[in-house]
C-alpha cells in the first residue's frame, strides 16, 4: 500500500483548515457559568431537568443580546 508524502505545508493548511471549522472556544465567565451548573446538579443541589432549564435560558438569552450587539441595535 503506498502511503503518501506530505509536505510540511500540506500538512499545515490542512490543520488550519481544520482549526476554522472548529467552534471558537467560549468566554470564561460562560464556562465558570456551566460548570457551576453542572456541579450542583452533579451535587444534588439541582435536579437536572432544572439546570437543562436554567443552562438553555440563559444561553438563548446572551445569544440573541449578541445578535443585537452584532447588528448595532442599542438595548
Amino acid at each position: 500500500m503506498p502511503i503518501p508524502y506530505l509536505t510540511r505545508e500540506e500538512t499545515a493548511s490542512a490543520a488550519q483548515a481544520a482549526r476554522s471549522r472548529l467552534p471558537s472556544t467560549p468566554p470564561a465567565k460562560d464556562l465558570a457559568f456551566y460548570g457551576g451548573l453542572g456541579a450542583l446538579t452533579v451535587a444534588g443541589a439541582l435536579e437536572w431537568p432544572v439546570a437543562v432549564a436554567i443552562g438553555g435560558a440563559t444561553w438563548l438569552l446572551r445569544s440573541g443580546h449578541k445578535e443585537k450587539q452584532d447588528i448595532g441595535v442599542q438595548s
